[in-house]
């Protein structure tokens, strides 16, 4: 039998906000070779039904109860901005290699200070932001990858 890719995915990837957002932000980590989604929180028990039947993953009412019963190597927070910092320390905390936080990072200087210090002291890769497709700069650099002008695409 033929061994896909998919059956030895380096990278164990947790979605915390199984959202709006959350579930096609879970679903491209899910689609690249490498990774898969196997594990999920959300405090909405019929998003994390609908997410957790969708990835074949467990899913849990919160993210402390996800870091205490998986190993996570990619962290993704896709949540209202003020859990963000704790969603953050907790997969920090809880030995995540990396870190994506959706959205605004937080809503105080001293939460950014915390969740940037958790990582750091880890060794966390941590990144935050939103790539919106419609954005006239996104397509921009759209068209110069596809076209080959700023080198190949990897």
């Amino acid at each position: 039998m033929a061994v896909s890719l998919k059956d030895e995915a380096k990278y164990r990837v947790a979605l915390i906000g199984c959202g709006r957002a959350g579930l096609p932000r879970a679903r491209a980590f899910d689609m690249h070779p490498l990774c898969q989604v196997v594990a999920l929180a959300d405090t909405d028990v019929e998003n994390l039904a609908l997410a957790s039947g969708f990835f074949d993953a467990p899913g849990y009412p919160s993210y402390d109860e996800l870091f205490a019963n998986e190993q996570i190597d990619i962290a993704a927070a896709v949540l209202p901005v003020q859990p963000n910092a704790g969603a953050v320390v907790a997969a920090a905390e809880a030995g995540a290699k990396a870190i994506f936080c959706e959205k605004p990072l937080t809503a105080s200087l001293v939460d950014a200070d915390r969740m940037v210090a958790a990582c750091s002291a880890r060794g966390v890769h941590f990144a935050t932001g939103v790539v919106i497709s419609s954005h006239a700069e996104y397509q921009r650099a759209y068209a110069l990858a596809a076209a080959g002008e700023i080198g190949a695409v990897r």
